[in-house]
């Protein structure tokens, strides 16, 4: 039995907290990914599907103050990762 290594990471969420925008980069090796945005109470706000390019800006600046969670799907795994924004 051994260890699985843990995938370095191969996304880039900034700023972070952020108040009007935020971006997204991803490895060049991903082509096909959707990434969601969901609120504290679990609704989408946001909803993208990449099919080619490596970075996504979503302009934030109506949403309220607050955490959200950015899911990232990849065909092979999935990341969540926590984002805050501020006023």
């Amino acid at each position: 039995m051994g260890i699985e290594e843990v995938k370095q990471e191969s996304v880039s969420i900034f700023p972070n907290p952020f108040s009007k925008y935020i971006k997204i980069v991803r490895d060049e090796k991903h082509q096909n990914s959707s990434i969601s945005i969901l609120n504290s109470s679990g609704m989408l706000v946001s909803k993208e599907t990449l099919l080619s390019g490596k970075q996504w800006i979503v302009d934030t600046s109506l949403w309220s103050s607050g955490v959200y969670f950015l899911r990232i799907v990849y065909s092979d795994r999935s990341t969540i990762h926590k984002i805050i924004k501020i006023e």
